[in-house]
Parts: structure tokens; C-alpha cells; sequence
């Protein structure tokens, strides 16, 4: 892992007890999905700033997590990709939700 790869996982690890309690898919899942229906929630802007921070910075990781996710995707766009791979993949909403969503990212936006 590259050292900017470190430090930008580092940097979005959740500081608040709130978000402590809500890293893995599974959590995060139902609180990325309030996006849609109630963005004003304190869980849909979580997650909007997880989606968008991954966005801007996922051309940037290691290539093993990059992505290119184009300029003109809206963080709103990156939260309905991350939750649709979380709801095909329910097998994987153990893990740490910020692999689950550079996976996501990943697969819809590969680099070529």
C-alpha cells in the first residue's frame, strides 16, 4: 500500500462515536440508502462524504483500489453505485464499508 493510499484511509476513518459504530457494510448500507429518500439525514451526508471523498481521491490509490470515476459523476451517483454493489454482493457487508465502496467504485469505473 502506497503511503498517500495509507493516509487517505487513515484520513476517512470515522472520528465521531457515531461513525465508529458504523464501518462495515452492513451498517452503512441502510444509512447510505437514506440518500434517496431523506438526504438531510445526518447517516446520507456520512455517507455522501465517504462517497465523495473516495471519488476525488480514487485515481490517486494504489492501482490494486484505483479507479477513474469521471469528473462529471455527482457524489449522488457514486452513493446509487456503492449500495447497489453492496446490495448484490450481501455476502461481503461484514467487511469494512471504504473497501466495499473502492470496490464498487473500481468495478464501475475501471482505469484502462
Amino acid at each position: 500500500m502506497t503511503r498517500l493510499s495509507l493516509l487517505v484511509l487513515l484520513l476517512l476513518l470515522p472520528a465521531s462515536t457515531w461513525a465508529q459504530d458504523n464501518t462495515t457494510g452492513n451498517s452503512m448500507l441502510t444509512v447510505c440508502k437514506d440518500v434517496a429518500t431523506n438526504p438531510q439525514s445526518i447517516g446520507a451526508a456520512f455517507c455522501l462524504g465517504e462517497a465523495s471523498a473516495l471519488r476525488n481521491v480514487s485515481n490517486h490509490l494504489d492501482e490494486r483500489m484505483r479507479s477513474c470515476v469521471p469528473q462529471t459523476v455527482t457524489d449522488g451517483q457514486a452513493v446509487r453505485v456503492i449500495v447497489k454493489r453492496m446490495e448484490d454482493f450481501p455476502e461481503t457487508l461484514h467487511k469494512n464499508f471504504l473497501v466495499l465502496a473502492l470496490a464498487a467504485l473500481r468495478s464501475t469505473w475501471p482505469c484502462e
